[in-house]
């Protein structure tokens, strides 16, 4: 089971604020404005989180929080724009899956997440939808592991990414031999997914979900050991759909520099506890199929390493990855 999915298991048990006791010398904080760094465009489910974050921490505090969207150059410049600011936890990062993989699709990145950034809570997660075109004969995952077996590399998939590296990993565990066709985003992934020109895909479930209403393409399971998508409800996870060794998740977390005094991650990780216990919060992403959740500041980053491992080994063993 990777953290994001005992992250769940333990916030459905009632857990967790931190002990106040390590919050002692961040009494101060915040008493000034804090800004929050995020690596996406304007109007995503990403870019909300960060944004009512901004308000959640300016309502407690009666501060000023600055959300600020810097997208572009795969999240690396502004990881990097936040590694370099001062340690104090007034500048923070809105943290995403690619944390994780800029070893892999970076010959030099200029930022090295374990090094340069000190981990806070992470703050929601979804698993991806397995999904197959309506022209495949499967109508479960082990239907379509099993046609995929008798018919090797029949199957086209499309995917970038921490999608292509997650598809690379499917394949690794269930033993089959999938055709990769590269696409730069998921909107034309989909539409290749709903013509034929690709049968396989693992997407996001909030841009698949009306597909699979429509009957253009047919939901197998999520990407989650214990964990259904909330936006997908019906569709079993990987155990229940008989491939439990198949275990990853989309997460999105707080970050900040390397060196922020573990005392102030500790208060920030405390305000993350509360803020995705709202109601509000909690049902606004469940609709968009993300889980609000949070952890604390080791949690997150035993995460990172893990992911980050675990891709850089997958990484080995594929043909060489145009790294930018």
């Amino acid at each position: 089971m990777n953290l994001a999915a005992r992250t769940i298991a333990s916030l459905a048990l009632g857990a967790m604020p931190l002990a106040a006791g390590a919050q002692s010398g961040a009494a101060a904080y915040p008493s000034k404005s804090v800004r929050i760094v995020i690596p996406f465009p304007p109007g995503g489910t990403a870019d909300l989180l960060a944004r009512l974050f901004a308000d959640h921490l300016a309502n407690t505090y009666k501060i000023t929080t600055i959300p600020e969207s810097r997208p572009g150059g795969g999240t690396v410049p502004s990881t990097a724009a936040v590694a370099a600011a001062e340690p104090d936890g007034y500048t923070l990062l809105l943290g995403s899956p690619s944390l994780a993989t800029y070893k892999v699709f970076f010959k030099n990145p200029s930022v090295d997440t374990e090094r340069d950034l000190a981990p806070i809570s992470l703050m929601m997660v979804s698993p991806y939808v397995l999904a197959v075109s309506a022209s495949v004969p499967a109508k479960t995952l082990g239907e379509v592991i099993a046609y995929a077996k008798a018919n090797p590399g029949k199957l086209k998939y499309g995917g970038y990414g921490s999608q292509y590296l997650a598809t690379e990993f499917f394949k690794q565990v269930a033993g089959v031999d999938l055709y990769h066709i590269g696409y730069k985003g998921d909107a034309p992934a989909i539409t290749a997914l709903m013509t034929d020109e690709i049968q396989f895909l693992l997407s996001v479930p909030l841009t698949l979900k009306p597909h699979v209403d429509s009957g253009k393409v047919r939901a197998l399971s999520s990407s989650m050991t214990t964990m259904r998508s909330p936006g997908m409800p019906s569709v079993p996870n990987t155990t229940e759909a008989g491939l439990p060794g198949f275990d990853v998740s989309i997460a999105f977390g707080l970050v900040a520099p390397a060196r922020t005094p573990m005392d102030i991650r500790a208060k920030l990780a405390n305000d993350v506890a509360q803020f995705v216990k709202k109601p509000d919060v909690v049902s606004k992403f469940q609709q968009a199929g993300f889980q609000p959740v949070s952890s604390t500041p080791d949690e997150y980053a035993r995460m990172l390493s893990t992911d980050i491992r675990r891709w850089v080994e997958i990484a080995k063993r594929l043909p060489p990855i145009d790294a930018q």
